[in-house]
């Protein structure tokens, strides 16, 4: 069953990234549903195909094809077509890549993060939530939480394989009676996606969820592979092996073991959100946000007319430049790597599509005055000479929404300006918790009200109570 591309009926057009700009032909993403009917020694199985990244949604939709299986007709399948392709989604939100970073679900829990809709199949209407604010290569309900807990730091082993472009490798290989299914194996490679993507896109234009050993082909990709293999025997095929029953992974690159060594930091907050009680948000946040700002370096030694004109370059403003310049150093090689990589182009791509999104005028103006809020070294004299600068230039919810993507959730989001509320200064605290205000008349329905939590909007209301 094909459903069309709904864009082509939608009032408004979806955002879609750089990397089918190109592209000369569609990517069907499919979602299966198998059936053996073991009184009739037969296996029967039917496939949702579309365009839409978000195709895991139609996984429940299947349960309604049970009279496909029982008997099977060309007339089921066109009731089946018209019935999917009949799904509304002329008013799905069209949110630009910025938004989708603002209301990542972890970033922003009271919002409504489905977009609701309803198939309708033999009379009767079965609901679909379709989700907002996942990018492309976001494709299935996978786990990259379960990712994490099962390889451990050894982790950081497959991000910088699939970061530095590698061919990434997950297989069944091992004991008999280890626990890893095929299933494992399909969203160990979607969720292996979702180390990096978002930011970067594209790689899910080279993930495998299951491929036969012989079909890789290329330098960089991410493949399950659920034959038996000797993997010494087929070296070619593998710069970094994952096995799912051992729990294991093997690296043949030196450069991938090096900056594994150098995210050791990095490991160590990704461990804490693995280990606590955090969800499949906050882990991603991490990883996504970590993979940005490495991205972000790419940047830092480009001539000024460039920086001004390039979105990411706004987020470094919040490091000194001694330190900028320690993180390129260390990572010189590992960002002369991916620049190598097919994937750079795509990542500049986007990278300056998303500055065009960006409503608020100067943000190299902006941006490093939002972050001097929060650094120790202001005095009290510039702080209460850059809340009004701010103040004077978010003016919209549009304004509002472009703050909080350089102010990332899982950094701490508004209460890094939130900050001056526990300074020592009057003047200060209360300049704070104007501005604070002043965000909250810009936001009337409180769509990101997470960003700030319960302590500091208890505090930011006292401060304002004192006259």
């Amino acid at each position: 069953v094909i459903i069309e591309d709904e864009k082509k009926k939608a009032n408004k057009l979806i955002w879609t990234p750089s990397t089918n700009k190109n592209s000369t032909t569609t990517q069907l993403n499919c979602v299966v549903r198998v059936v053996n009917l073991t009184s009739q020694q037969k296996v029967r199985a039917i496939a949702i195909c579309s365009s839409h990244f978000f195709i895991h949604i139609f996984k429940g939709v299947l349960s309604i094809c049970d009279d496909f299986f029982e008997a099977p007709t060309s007339e089921l399948i066109e009731e089946l077509y018209n019935a999917f392709n009949s799904i509304d989604l002329s008013k799905l939100p069209n949110l630009n890549p910025i938004q989708r970073w603002c209301q990542r679900p972890n970033q922003c829990r009271d919002a409504t993060q489905d977009f609701a809709t309803t198939c309708i199949y033999k009379n009767k209407k079965h609901e679909i939530f379709i989700p907002v604010v996942l990018f492309p290569d976001e494709i299935g309900d996978c786990s990259v939480l379960s990712l994490v807990r099962r390889f451990k730091l050894n982790v950081l082993h497959i991000f910088n394989g699939i970061l530095l472009q590698k061919k990434v490798v997950f297989t069944l290989g091992g004991p008999a009676d280890a626990k890893a299914t095929n299933d494992d194996l399909t969203n160990s490679v979607l969720a292996a996606c979702c180390l990096i993507a978002p930011p970067l896109q594209g790689i899910i234009n080279r993930a495998y969820p299951i491929i036969p050993l012989c079909l890789l082909k290329g330098n960089c990709y991410i493949a399950g592979i659920a034959e038996e293999f000797d993997p010494n025997e087929f070296t070619d095929y593998w710069d970094i092996l994952c096995n799912l029953k051992t729990n294991t992974v093997t690296v043949r690159v030196e450069s991938v073991t090096k900056y594994s060594a150098l995210d050791k930091v990095f490991y160590e907050k990704v461990n804490f959100y693995a280990t606590g009680d955090f969800g499949e948000g906050e882990i991603r946040a991490t990883f996504q946000n970590y993979t940005k700002h490495l991205l972000e370096l790419i940047y830092y030694n480009f001539p000024s007319e460039e920086i001004n004109a390039t979105a990411p370059i706004f987020a470094l403003s919040a490091f000194g430049k001694d330190h900028l310049a320690s993180e390129v150093t260390a990572n010189d090689l590992r960002i002369k790597e991916f620049k190598n990589g097919p994937l750079f182009s795509i990542f500049d791509t986007d990278a300056r599509e998303l500055t065009k999104c960006l409503r608020f005028s100067e943000p190299h103006i902006l941006i490093p005055l939002i972050h001097k809020l929060y650094k120790k070294s202001t005095s009290e004299k510039e702080l209460i000479e850059i809340f009004p600068q701010i103040q004077a230039k978010i003016i919209s919810l549009e304004h509002f929404e472009d703050l909080l993507y350089f102010l990332p959730f899982s950094e701490g989001g508004l209460a890094q300006v939130a900050t001056g509320l526990l300074h020592s200064a009057t003047k200060v605290r209360k300049l704070t918790a104007e501005l604070l205000h002043h965000f909250d008349k810009l936001n009337p329905g409180k769509l990101y009200s997470d960003h700030l939590n319960m302590y500091f909007a208890k505090l930011q209301q006292n401060v304002l109570a004192t006259k």
